[in-house]
């Protein structure tokens, strides 16, 4: 962050860095600047170079500062990969007077009640010791909905009959704690479909099949650095085309 501000700092015109850089730099090592100092420190000395810039240099200028804005807006998302495995669901037994389609949902879906209750999801959380910032400012309920968002199911695609096949994803800011998560809600899915079909009693069964297991998400899927930098640049110029057309508009009158 030191490293992002003295380089907002170098925005602002010669004169005011030679009279001013010094004491600021000094100012710096005091208080250990956070993101939002500077954001402060760029927007002035852009109001400053403004205010002197002609057209020709206000238009990129402004696509540069867009495009580090974004940037350092980038540095300030929180990293999140994405670990993911398939699964398939196939109907052994279906209760009489039932469609084999609507049973199998149904038995999924009971699956997924299981390993998503709040005892199941406290118990990898503890294990793994998950969000634990969350957990230091909020609730253990809060901590548990927060997983649920993080957990998802995706249906893939029907490999006959009436399988059913889905992807099973959970994100966190740690890759490997990630596919390790994964790998347990996969394991317990496999212990759920039990559960489940002895609660039916026998009316119901299903074989549970992991087609793909918990990957090791390579890349994070937030934030997008790349596109958030392209954006910020088309933005900027886009704003200093605008302000150079209003800035001669001004003067013809």
């Amino acid at each position: 962050m030191r490293r992002l501000m003295r380089f907002a700092v170098k925005l602002y015109p010669a004169a005011w860095r030679a009279r001013y850089g010094g004491e600021f730099e000094a100012l710096l090592e005091d208080i250990g600047p956070v993101g939002r100092d500077v954001w402060n420190v760029m927007g002035g000395a852009l109001k400053m170079q403004m205010q002197t810039w002609s057209s020709w240099k206000l238009v990129p200028a402004l696509g540069v500062a867009g495009a580090m804005a974004m940037g350092v807006a980038s540095l300030m998302i929180q990293t999140e990969y994405v670990s993911s495995g398939v699964m398939r669901v196939t109907p052994m037994k279906i209760p009489e007077g039932e469609t084999p389609g609507r049973a199998t949902a149904q038995h999924v879906d009971a699956m997924r009640s299981k390993v998503l209750s709040r005892a199941s999801l406290l118990t990898i959380i503890a294990g793994e010791n998950l969000y634990p910032r969350e957990r230091a400012k909020t609730t253990l309920e809060d901590t548990v909905d927060q997983m649920r968002r993080d957990v998802q199911f995706w249906p893939v695609s029907e490999h006959g009959g009436y399988s059913a096949a889905f992807e099973l994803s959970f994100r966190y800011p740690d890759p490997y704690k990630a596919q390790r998560v994964t790998r347990q809600l996969i394991s317990q899915m496999v212990d759920a479909n039990i559960l489940v079909m002895m609660e039916a009693k026998g009316e119901h069964s299903a074989q549970v099949e992991v087609l793909d297991p918990a990957s090791l998400p390579r890349q994070a899927i937030l934030p997008n650095r790349p596109v958030m930098i392209v954006v910020g640049l088309t933005a900027g110029l886009l704003l200093g085309l605008a302000a150079a057309g209003v800035r001669r508009w001004c003067r013809a009158r």
